[in-house]
C-alpha cells in the first residue's frame, strides 16, 4: 500500500472542463493537468466535488480519470474521488482507479448516512476489495453527514485502510486540531474549501490542502514558507492573496469563478459549469478588480 505521505502538501483538485455544448473537453483537461503539475503541486485529485463528478455519467468519470492518468504520466500522485451513494458503484469506481494506478481513493459518506455500523461497513467493504489507501472526506455541506472528531477517530481505527482525512466541515482549523489529538500521527489530515482557511489549518495540524484553487502557486508559497518555519512570510503571502481566496470561495458561484480564472490563464478554453448560468458582468468586473489588486497575474502568468 502507498506510503502514508501520499496526500501531504498541495493536492490540486482538477476541475472538469466542458465545451460550450456541455460535452467534456479532453484537450482542455490535458492543458490543465500539465499546468498544475508544472506549477509544482505535490499531487492531483481527480473527480472530486469541484470536478462536478456528481453531474458526470459513469462513462465520463472513467474517461476523465484515464485521461488524467495518461497526461500525468507518473509525474505526481493521483488520488481519485470514487464517492457515490451506492456501495457497488463505489467499489467499481475504486477498482478502475486501482487499475489506472491511483495513489489512493477519496470516499465521502453516502448522503445522509450518519455514523454507525452501516457507515463503518461501507468503508470496510471497499478496503476489503481494493488495496489502496482511502481518504475519508468530511464535507457536511455536500453529504449532509456531520462526523464529529471522535467519530472520525473511531472510523479510522475500525478501517486501517483510511490513511488520510480531508476535513472540510467548518470550523476547519478547530476540527483539525481536535481530530489531530485523537488519531495517530501516521494519519494525514488535509484541509480544503478552496484554501480559504489554509494558514490556520496548517497551524492546527493540517499536512496540506486538497483544493482546486485556480492559482496553486499561491498555496505552494504559503505552504513552503510555513514548512521552513517562515511564519511571517507565510502570513504575509496568505493575507496578500486572501481577497482572491475569499472571492473564489463563495458558495454557489465559486466554481464558476474558478473556471473563469482558469480560462483567463489559458488552461481551459471554456468556463462552463454544468447546470449553472454563466457569471454576470458584475461578477466578472469584480473578479478583474480582485485579480488586479492581488497582483497574481503579474507574478504567475508571465
Amino acid at each position: 500500500m502507498t506510503d502514508t505521505t501520499f496526500a501531504v502538501g498541495i493536492q490540486s483538485i482538477v476541475v472538469t472542463p466542458f465545451k460550450d455544448d456541455g460535452q467534456v473537453d479532453l484537450s482542455s483537461l490535458q492543458s490543465l493537468v500539465d499546468g498544475v503539475i508544472q506549477a509544482g503541486v505535490h499531487g492531483i485529485t481527480a473527480l472530486g466535488v469541484a470536478a462536478e463528478s456528481h453531474k458526470l455519467s459513469t462513462n465520463e468519470r472513467s474517461e476523465i480519470a484515464k485521461h488524467i492518468f495518461d497526461v500525468a504520466d507518473n509525474r505526481c500522485d493521483v488520488i481519485v474521488g470514487v464517492s457515490t451513494d451506492e456501495l457497488t458503484e463505489v467499489v467499481a469506481n475504486a477498482q478502475w482507479a486501482e487499475q489506472f494506478g491511483a495513489a489512493g481513493v477519496m470516499i465521502a459518506p453516502p448522503h445522509g448516512r450518519e455514523y454507525g455500523p452501516a457507515l463503518i461497513e461501507h468503508y470496510m467493504q471497499v478496503a476489503s476489495i481494493v488495496d489502496l489507501p482511502i481518504v475519508l472526506q468530511d464535507y457536511k455541506a455536500f453529504t449532509g453527514v456531520d462526523l464529529s472528531p471522535g467519530e472520525m477517530a473511531e472510523l479510522v481505527e475500525a478501517v486501517p485502510a483510511i490513511r488520510a482525512i480531508k476535513l472540510e466541515t467548518p470550523p476547519t482549523a478547530l476540527r483539525i486540531a481536535e481530530t489531530r489529538r485523537l488519531i495517530p500521527e501516521t494519519i494525514v489530515i488535509v484541509g480544503g474549501i478552496g484554501g480559504v482557511y489554509f494558514l490556520d489549518e496548517l497551524r492546527n495540524g493540517s499536512a496540506g490542502t486538497m483544493t482546486g484553487f485556480a492559482y496553486p502557486e499561491v498555496l505552494l508559497e504559503i505552504y513552503e514558507r510555513f514548512l521552513i518555519g517562515d511564519q511571517v512570510g507565510a502570513e504575509a503571502a496568505y493575507h496578500k492573496y486572501l481577497p482572491l481566496l475569499e472571492f473564489e470561495g463563495q458558495p454557489n458561484i465559486g466554481l464558476a469563478i474558478r473556471k473563469e480564472i482558469l480560462r483567463q490563464r489559458g488552461l481551459i478554453v471554456c468556463g462552463k459549469v454544468r447546470d449553472q448560468p454563466p457569471l454576470s458582468n458584475e461578477i466578472l468586473s469584480r473578479l478583474a478588480d480582485v485579480l488586479h489588486d492581488t497582483g497574481v497575474r503579474e507574478l504567475f502568468d508571465q
